[in-house]
C-alpha cells in the first residue's frame, strides 16, 4: 500500500491545478510513496484531458457535470490507494517537503490522533486561518451565530484567527485535510446533500466529533491562495443556503434556534440600514436578500427530509 493519495478537484482552476501538482513534484522526496488522484467536475475545455497530458502520472476521474466540492472528494477517496488521504484545494502550493514530513508526522502521532493540518499560509507567507475550535453544546452556539453574531453590530469582532493551544481543536477547512484513510471508511465522507460549502464544517462537527482527534503538523508549510478554486471567502448564494443545511444537520433544535435568529435579525438589520456606511450597507442589504430569497426552502423544503447523512434525494443547489 502507498503512503499518501493526494485527491485534488479541479474546476476550471487549469492554471492553479497545474501549480499545485508542479510543487507537489518539486518538494517531495524519495522517501514517501504517493499518488495524485484529480477529480474534473466537467471543466471547459477539456481540463481533465490536458492535466493528463501535462501529468500522465497523475489518476483522472472525469465527472460529466459539476457534482459539487464534497461529492468530487468522495470519489476520489473511494478510488484512493493510499494508508492516508490528503484533501488538496487546487489554490494551494507546497513550500517544502509537505508529504515526507506529513507521513511522519501521522505514522508518530496515529495512536492518539487520525486527522492532520498543516501552517497554512497566504500568499504575502502570513499566517491563515485553517482550523476552527472544538464546542460543547450546539444549540448554544446556534443561538449565538444566528441570533448575536448575525447582528451587524457583533459581526466585526468575529475575524479573530483561533489558537491552536486555547482549546481542542475542532476542525479544519477543505484547502488541506490529512487524514488516515479508516476515518472516510468510517464514516463515508462528505454528506452528499451538500454541493459545496460547509461540508467540511458539518463532517467535522457532526459526524467525526468526538471520535477522532485532530493535530496541526506545523512542519507542513502550504500557501493556500484562496478563492482561486471557487469557494470563495465572500458571501455568496450558495454559502448562505448551505449554511442552513449545515444546521440542520447538526439538530431540529439547533436549527430552528439559528433559522429563527436569521429572520429576526434579517428585519433588524433593515431599519438599521440607514445608519450603515455605504460599504455596509450594500453588504448587509445583499445578505438579508439572499436569505428572504430562500425562506420557502429554508422553512419547507429542507425540513421536509431527514437530517441523517445522504437523505436528500439531490445535493441542495441554488
Amino acid at each position: 500500500m502507498i503512503d499518501v493519495s493526494v485527491i485534488i478537484v479541479n474546476y476550471n482552476t487549469l492554471p492553479l491545478t497545474t501549480a499545485c501538482i508542479n510543487s507537489i513534484l518539486e518538494n517531495t522526496s524519495l522517501g514517501v510513496t504517493y499518488e495524485i488522484i484529480i477529480v474534473d467536475n466537467n471543466s471547459k475545455n477539456n481540463e481533465g484531458e490536458e492535466l493528463v497530458n501535462r501529468f500522465p502520472m497523475i489518476k483522472l476521474i472525469q465527472n460529466s457535470k459539476n457534482v459539487g466540492f464534497g461529492i468530487a472528494n468522495n470519489q476520489g477517496m473511494n478510488y484512493a490507494k493510499g494508508r492516508y488521504y490528503l484533501l488538496l484545494n487546487s489554490d494551494t502550493y507546497f513550500l517544502n517537503d509537505v508529504l515526507t514530513n506529513a507521513v511522519a508526522f501521522a505514522d508518530e502521532n496515529q495512536k492518539q490522533y487520525k486527522i492532520y493540518g498543516a501552517d497554512i499560509r497566504n500568499s504575502d507567507l502570513s499566517s491563515q486561518r485553517s482550523f476552527f475550535l472544538g464546542r460543547r453544546d450546539d444549540v448554544l452556539m446556534a443561538f449565538k451565530i444566528g441570533v448575536i453574531n448575525s447582528n451587524p453590530f457583533f459581526y466585526k469582532y468575529l475575524n479573530a484567527i483561533p489558537k491552536a493551544e486555547s482549546r481542542e481543536i475542532g476542525g479544519l477547512y477543505g484547502a488541506y485535510i490529512f487524514l488516515d484513510r479508516i476515518v472516510f471508511e468510517e464514516t463515508r465522507g462528505f454528506d452528499p446533500d451538500f454541493f459545496m460549502y460547509c461540508e467540511e464544517t458539518e463532517w467535522f462537527r457532526n459526524r467525526l466529533k468526538d471520535r477522532y482527534r485532530i493535530k496541526l503538523c506545523e512542519r507542513s508549510t502550504v500557501v493556500h491562495y484562496g478563492g482561486g478554486s471557487s469557494r470563495q471567502t465572500i458571501i455568496n448564494d450558495q454559502n448562505l443556503l448551505s449554511d442552513f443545511l449545515y444546521w440542520y444537520k447538526i439538530s431540529y433544535q439547533a436549527y430552528w434556534v439559528y433559522v429563527i435568529g436569521v429572520y429576526f435579525n434579517s428585519l433588524f438589520t433593515i431599519f438599521l440600514l440607514p445608519l450603515m456606511s455605504k460599504v455596509e450597507r450594500q453588504r448587509y442589504f445583499r445578505i438579508v436578500k439572499i436569505r428572504w430569497k430562500f425562506v420557502f426552502r429554508v422553512f419547507f423544503d429542507i425540513p421536509r427530509y431527514s437530517n441523517k447523512y445522504g437523505s436528500r434525494d439531490n445535493s441542495l443547489v441554488v
